[in-house]
């Protein structure tokens, strides 16, 4: 019996790591890294550069699983087969999928094309370096960051750069608040209870000038949310479901 586990992210590893080695049932997991990413502690690695990585290969031991470094492209339910980008072509007769989600910018203009997702390292090292280049003094440009959705991300995600900016401020000798402005948003109700500033109203549209309304109380006001117009240098849409 052939099992095929596509994936080795929450669900895929949890599967994995109950298997035991038993005759007759064959186990293979496709992943493309040799490595798991604790993938709701990427806000850790955008701000601070954090290790958030473990190798895959001590964590399968003992579990007959065959690991595969392979890039899934293409599942045919009907043939039961799984290819990959490598070329190669896998069959099965149990088929775990564990292989994420993505992000939703539930048709927001502009948003997917000029925001920075926070779903991969890859996306945590381009916000991790981009802070590093604002405290930079050769840097000249806008500083500012907007942090899209009050979900796990985009709560954490604010918090560890404003801790990051004060690290840094302090550290160069810079007045807290001068290199680098995080402002987070959301258009539920919620949002204003994590810290967050609230959109009453779904944001109609956000390209490279977004984020309309911001709440006062995170821009440095009292009182009841005011209209304004925010030119970000980086926008992140932060989600960690589909």
């Amino acid at each position: 019996m052939k099992t095929l586990i596509l994936g080795a992210g929450y669900a895929g590893l949890a599967v994995a790591t109950k298997l035991k080695p038993t005759p007759g049932m064959q186990v293979t997991m496709l992943e493309r890294y040799p490595y798991h990413v604790f993938w709701t502690r990427l806000h850790e690695a955008a701000a601070h550069n954090t290790k958030v990585t473990l190798p895959l290969a001590p964590l399968l031991k003992g579990t007959g699983v065959d690991m595969q470094n392979l890039t899934v492209n293409a599942v045919d339910l009907d043939r039961k087969e799984v290819t990959t980008k490598e070329g190669q072509t896998f069959t099965y007769d149990t088929l775990v999928v564990g292989l994420g989600s993505v992000t939703n910018f539930y048709r927001i203009p502009g948003l997917a094309e000029n925001a920075t997702e926070l779903k991969d390292l890859t996306d945590a090292e381009d916000i991790f370096s981009f802070v590093q280049r604002a405290y930079d003094a050769s840097y000249t440009g806008n500083r500012d960051i907007v942090v899209g959705g009050a979900g796990l991300t985009g709560v954490e995600l604010v918090t560890e750069l404003a801790q990051r900016n004060e690290i840094l401020s302090r550290e160069r000798g810079l007045v807290l608040g001068e290199q680098l402005k995080v402002i987070g948003f959301d258009d539920q109700p919620w949002a204003q209870g994590r810290g967050l500033s609230t959109l009453h109203q779904p944001v109609e549209a956000m390209g490279y000038e977004a984020a309309q309304l911001l709440l006062s109380r995170l821009a440095g006001h009292e009182g009841p949310p005011r209209a304004r117009r925010f030119e970000p240098r980086l926008i992140v849409r932060a989600s960690t479901g589909g």
